[in-house]
């Protein structure tokens, strides 16, 4: 079975690679990655390595770390509910007043 992180990590260099105007084959020769594990890697079929990660981001001259930058754009979710940011705001602040009024002895 395959690892979703695998996958998310894949797509990420997969669309990095599209973006820089490479393909696979020019990817390879300029990484010293076979071109058959790159494309395994782009479908999440392997986890790789560190080493490999970093061979795959100098050649296309990019810093290592945007293989892991993303945007969180899952909204929150109670009791299996999309909820917006100021709701859950709301919510937290409730909640925290409720603990302070505990704490104080009225």
């Amino acid at each position: 079975m395959q690892n979703p992180e695998d996958i998310e990590l894949g797509k990420r260099i997969a669309q990095i690679r599209k973006e820089k105007g490479f393909t696979q084959a020019s990817l390879s020769e300029q990484s010293g990655v076979s071109r058959s594990y790159l494309a395994d890697v782009e479908r999440g079929r392997y986890s790789t390595s560190l080493e490999t990660l970093r061979k795959i981001a100098a050649a296309m001259e990019v810093p290592f770390v945007s293989f892991f930058e993303t945007e969180l754009t899952i909204p929150p979710v109670v009791d299996g509910v999309p909820v917006s940011t100021e709701e859950l705001e709301e919510a937290i602040h409730a909640i925290r007043f409720n603990r302070f009024k505990k704490s104080m002895k009225w």
